[in-house]
């Protein structure tokens, strides 16, 4: 149980039942043997154990199947998603799936296409069970606790009424169609009510019945109509009741026994839905609640378990019989049980499952015999004519009467039709007596017909939502609804609301606090008026987090937040989702269009986060209130509104103006249950394909906040986090390489979750590769084709070729080849490899094979363009590297070939001017200072042949990148010309580590020094070179 559940008196789960009622009564003891009632008939036990359930089920509910199989549900402490299915061929029990939602107090509805709707009782769902495919469907609805829902005749399920779980009764009603699978709202009950109870009738109505309403037990019923939706009163009962047992007779009328009202009740009633009218008949021998009514098959009922006067559970099953109108013993359970659940199996036997009894919560359950009907007669029940039940579920027909006389109660006699008066009827319609209607008259405006008399119905307080002052009952008399508490007044309409200026300091949060809960509206009060030390304000700054106010000015001549107010625009109490007006009384500077206030919300005020609802500047100087409205977040039980009052500045929670104010007002909320589940997007990988440990990261947002995303390997949780930005690791390694499913699941503090997952490839095999061309030992010159084969488990989605570190050339299809030119490479052995790669990024690497160049060259590098790169390249280290002619002119400008000379091309050419007239970039050259080959460490000179139109405007900048696969420019030098003209311009800079690496160029007309500096003169040129 939870703190928040208010339990009805009749539910008998405390020691002592005590509030706005009387005291209830002791906790029921066991009434087996020792134990049974004064009193109590001593009948013979003719019932036989079944099979234990698997779970207990205390205040569960069940239903027969169309195999004859029954299912037992749900059930209390706490509320179970646990199902038991009851095999009576075996006479065992076996689990069931478990249902969607937890709950209570229900019902088991059996619908018409075999499926099981469970609904009403302590929930906020409707979920309905196939037991073909053994799934479940979950329909969420409103919470609700002591609801009541039944089968309609047209097949769909109504849901009525109950309590919130905080703080009323509810009037909502919920109707669910299984056809359409859906769960929508209906009309409203006239008076809300919790443990009532409902039963649908013949004709297609439903009827509502009894239950409490603001802690008063119901008499009043209530006649729901499908057709309109809609629901109208019926005639009340002879007794108020809380939770009676109800069934549908056979012949359409309505059995009503016991229930509790001050006390459990002996008394029955029956109701006739064709004259809307209650006649009492036959008492239980047993005053009982908490028990159940069944509808045997010979038209009898059933009255099983229960908690007797006196607060004994009881063994005893009593069988009402519509013939005679009495109850009598008809069998003994082996186990007292209260809370239990009854079905009717297809034998016509009674199974009677778990419960309470003896103190535990049973997983007992037993087949009750009630044994075989005998018919009544026409002479023994002293009828003479007409048709009569022979109460086992037959007719008698007693004959006809001679002429002249009537069949009036199934008795012939000489008929004298009654009158209206005679009747005592004022209005409706009335039989005669003799087979003939009176038509009685209507009754007055503000009046309702009945049981045949004009009577004027009071209203409540309750009723009409007043909670003080007076007001008409509606039929002359006054209602009296009480007084309001402190801090709060009876407004005009009769609603108690917090009085404006009711906070008070709280020292705990360091500002103005309405701590009373159901206030509707918060008042600062003067608690406010002034700024720091301007004015009277008392415990300045009033703000949560300590932000101050600002000590610039006058008090009433310069800026100041006077006061803070929130209230609820339809007087209800605060709650989250509620709409609410935000006011703020200022004063304004004289140049008050210099002024702004910024209104914003903390959803929850221990820990504020500041939203910004609103800015809105003064109409005039001085004093004036300024207002918005607004709708309160879900968050916290307290939340908060801030005021920033400032002069100039933007939208701060926390603003530094001089003339600033900032000040805080803390009001109670109420937080209805969390049933909206988070969003959540998978966002790490990316890749299809994964090797080794990769990242795992999500977005996942929630109207409350997310406390935890897990990340599963198909039902697998491998990492987790409990904080943005929702990322985790995961090695790869420990799973078999193939297809999985990857899962974000986010989780809410309320329990809801939501997840998004993706399709992945773990693949942590590397491919390989093996050369093919040339052959071990082979001598080359020229251009060579440098060739491989290469294989995956998965799929080779790249091969690179390297003669050493160089890298050669890469191809990202078969056949796996490139050109080498062996000229451009220095005289001697090489050796060459392939590396292969999968979409993973898994690498397998070819032995090397060792070629001898033959006529390559001495060491003075001459660069020829690499189509991989697009940018000249020396691919063997040499003494020098040179661009020769590659470079000459600029874009379509001059004899320039494979233009723009970038690496990747990721820098264009201005396209402006006229070759050799205008600037160009024509040779780039690398060489040693000390002869040798280039290598890291060594000082290397950089010679740049350029055309220079004008020696005052143009530049030179030199780059250099460690790596020409993946370049970050690091700036040598900017150099000015000295004359128009060609020209070679020179600088010095020492080689970083790398085994390919390359300087740019950047010639340029004006502007600034950029590695890709665009201008219409500009000419970049990239040199890429090996290094040792």
């Amino acid at each position: 149980m939870t703190a928040s559940r208010r339990i009805p008196a009749a539910s008998l789960v405390t020691i002592v039942v005590c509030g706005a009622l009387a005291c209830g009564p002791q906790r029921p003891t066991d009434g087996t043997a020792g134990h049974r009632a004064p009193g109590a008939s001593t009948a013979l036990q003719n019932s036989t154990a079944t099979g234990a359930m698997t779970s207990q089920h205390v205040r569960g509910a069940g239903a027969r199947l169309a195999d004859g199989r029954v299912v037992v549900t749900g059930g209390w402490s706490p509320a179970s998603t646990a199902m038991d299915v009851f095999d009576p061929v075996s006479g065992t029990w076996a689990a069931g799936p478990p249902s969607p939602g937890g709950r209570d107090d229900h019902f088991a509805l059996a619908l018409g296409d075999g499926r099981v709707a469970l609904a009403g009782g302590t929930a906020s769902s409707v979920d309905v069970f196939d037991p073909a495919s053994g799934t479940w469907a979950h329909l969420a609805d409103a919470y609700r606790q002591y609801s009541a829902a039944a089968l309609l005749e047209d097949g769909r399920v109504l849901v009525v009424g109950g309590y919130d779980g905080v703080i009323s009764d509810l009037a909502s009603v919920a109707i669910f169609d299984p056809v359409l699978g859906t769960l929508q709202p209906t009309g409203s009950l006239q008076t809300s009510r919790d443990a009532h109870r409902v039963v649908a009738l013949a004709d297609g109505r439903a009827l509502v019945l009894g239950g409490r309403h603001a802690s008063t037990d119901l008499a009043s019923t209530e006649l729901y109509d499908p057709q309109t939706g809609t629901f109208s009163p019926g005639a009340p009962m002879s007794t108020p009741r809380m939770t009676p047992a109800v069934v549908r007779l056979a012949d359409g009328r309505v059995l009503v026994a016991g229930g509790w009202h001050g006390a459990e009740l002996a008394s029955a009633e029956i109701y006739d839905p064709a004259a809307n009218t209650w006649t009492p008949t036959g008492s239980m021998l047993h005053a009982r609640q908490l028990h159940q009514a069944v509808l045997l098959p010979d038209g009898r009922v059933a009255v099983v378990g229960g908690v007797v006067a006196g607060a004994i559970s009881t063994a005893d099953v009593e069988v009402f019989d519509p013939a005679t109108g009495t109850f009598a013993l008809g069998a003994s359970l082996m186990q007292a049980r209260y809370y239990e659940t009854s079905v009717l199996l297809a034998t016509g036997q009674l199974l009677a499952a778990g419960g309470e009894g003896s103190g535990t919560y049973l997983t007992s359950a037993e087949i009750v015999d009630l044994g075989p009907c005998t018919p009544t007669t026409c002479a023994a029940a002293g009828k003479t004519c007409g048709a009569i039940p022979d109460g086992c579920g037959g007719t008698l027909a007693c004959g006809s009467c001679a002429a002249g006389e009537t069949c009036t109660a199934n008795v012939c006699g000489v008929c004298a039709p009654a009158t209206c008066g005679s009747l005592g009827a004022s209005c409706g319609a009335a039989s005669d007596g003799c087979g003939g209607t009176l038509q009685c008259g209507t009754c007055g405006a503000g009046q309702a017909c009945v049981s045949g008399a004009c009577v004027c119905t009071p209203t409540t307080c309750a009723a009409q939502g007043k909670t003080c002052g007076t007001l008409p009952d509606g039929c002359g008399g006054t209602l009296s609804c009480g007084s309001c508490g402190a801090g709060t007044a009876c407004s005009a309409s009769n609603v108690c609301v917090a009085l404006p200026g009711n906070a008070t300091f709280d020292a705990a949060f360091g500002a103005p606090r309405c701590a009373a809960p159901g206030a509707s509206s918060c008042g600062s009060g003067s608690l406010l008026v002034g700024r720091a030390a301007l004015g009277p304000e008392l415990h300045a700054p009033n703000t949560i987090d300590g932000c101050a106010d600002r000590t610039a000015g006058t008090f009433h001549s310069d800026e100041s937040l006077d006061a803070l107010r929130v209230s609820t625009l339809d007087g209800a109490p605060f709650a989250a989702g509620s709409a609410v007006r935000l006011e703020a009384d200022v004063w304004a500077y004289t140049g008050y269009s210099s002024d702004a206030l910024d209104l914003y919300v903390a959803a929850d005020a221990t820990k504020p986060a500041w939203k910004l609802v609103t800015t809105i500047v003064p109409s005039k100087a001085g004093a004036q209130t300024l207002s918005t409205t607004t709708t309160l977040p879900r968050g916290g039980t307290v939340q908060a509104v801030r005021g920033v009052f400032r002069f100039g500045g933007s939208a701060l929670p926390c603003s530094t103006g001089s003339y600033d104010d900032h000040d805080d007002l803390l009001f109670p909320v109420v937080q209805p249950p969390d049933t909206t589940p988070p969003t959540v997007t998978l966002t790490a990988p990316a890749a299809t394909y994964l090797a080794g440990t990769i990242t795992l990261q999500a977005t996942a947002s929630d109207d409350v906040g997310v406390v935890r995303v897990a990340f599963l390997d198909g039902t697998m949780e491998v990492a987790s986090a409990v904080a943005p930005p929702w990322q985790a690791s995961w090695n790869t390694t420990g799973v078999a390489n193939g297809a999985r499913t990857l899962s974000a699941v986010a989780y809410d503090a309320a329990g809801n979750s939501a997840s998004a997952s993706r399709q992945v490839v773990v693949d942590n095999a590397k491919p390989t590769a093996q050369l093919v061309s040339p052959a071990a030992g082979a001598t080359v010159s020229g251009t060579v084709t440098i060739a491989a084969d290469a294989t995956d488990n998965e799929a080779v989605v790249k091969v690179a070729f390297y003669d050493g570190t160089v890298l050669v050339g890469t191809r990202t299809a078969s056949p796996w080849s490139v050109s080498w030119s062996a000229a451009s490479a220095a005289s001697g052995s090489h050796a060459l490899t392939a590396q292969a790669f999968d979409a993973a990024g898994n690498v397998g690497v070819s032995p090397a094979v060792t070629v001898t160049v033959a006529g390559g060259s001495a060491g003075t590098g001459v660069a020829t363009f690499d189509s991989v790169r697009r940018v000249p390249l020396c691919a063997s280290v040499g003494v020098s590297c040179d661009s020769g002619t590659l470079l000459n002119g600029r874009a379509g400008l001059g004899p320039e070939v494979n233009a723009p000379n970038t690496l990747g091309g990721s820098c264009g050419d201005g396209t402006s001017g006229t070759y050799h007239v205008d600037e160009s970039l024509d040779r780039l050259k690398i060489s040693t200072l000390d002869g040798g080959p280039l290598a890291a460490g060594k000082t290397v000179r950089v010679d740049a042949t350029v055309w220079v139109w004008g020696a005052s405007s143009d530049w030179l900048d030199l780059y250099y990148a460690a790596s020409a696969d993946s370049p970050t420019w690091t700036f040598i030098k900017t150099i000015a010309p000295t004359a128009s003209g060609l020209q070679t311009l020179s600088t010095t800079y020492v080689l970083p580590s790398g085994a390919v690496q390359a300087i740019r160029g950047v010639f340029r007309y004006g502007g600034s020094a950029a590695s890709c500096a665009a201008g219409s003169y500009n000419d970049v040129d990239d040199l890429a070179f090996a290094v040792q």
